[in-house]
């Protein structure tokens, strides 16, 4: 997530900033990634979680990592979780196997088909900040919680 955050940064007012977008939407979702399979390598077996589909895909890992949020956390804010999987799922949907703001072709050689729509970056960083947060947060009150698991 700071990869992506010191890239917007690096981006502001420069002729880089095109330049820029995709690795910056790459670091973001990798850093959402990396969030997502520490709450289920950390946690996980405390929500009967042993094992999960160790891929790329978003959704894929969020099932059971929001599993482990709910199971091990204990009631929390529904709003939060709903909003970080949205977010979750806008990014799979734009980037389904991690690939298309990492690599410029396919395994094949084809062009990578990449949203035509205005990206604001400052907002970007924004959110991701938030989910950043969200995850930070999450992660202490999991310690907590698990912590008193014999």
């Amino acid at each position: 997530m700071a990869a992506g955050e010191i890239l917007v940064e690096q981006a502001a007012d420069s002729v880089d900033r095109f330049d820029l977008v995709y690795p910056i939407i790459f670091n973001y979702r990798h850093g959402l990634e990396v969030a997502i399979k520490w709450v289920l390598d950390r946690y996980g077996r405390y929500a009967s979680i042993g094992t999960y589909e160790k891929n790329h895909k978003l959704l894929d890992l969020w099932k059971p990592c929001r599993q482990v949020i709910e199971q091990v956390g204990g009631p929390g804010d529904v709003d939060a979780l709903n909003a970080v999987e949205q977010i979750v799922t806008e990014f799979d949907s734009i980037d389904p196997g991690a690939l298309s703001f990492r690599y410029s072709t396919t395994k094949r050689g084809q062009v990578v088909d990449l949203p035509d729509f205005a990206i604001d970056l400052d907002n970007l960083c924004g959110v991701m900040e938030g989910v950043n947060n969200f995850f930070i947060g999450v992660d202490g009150q999991l310690d907590h919680n698990s912590s008193a698991i014999p």
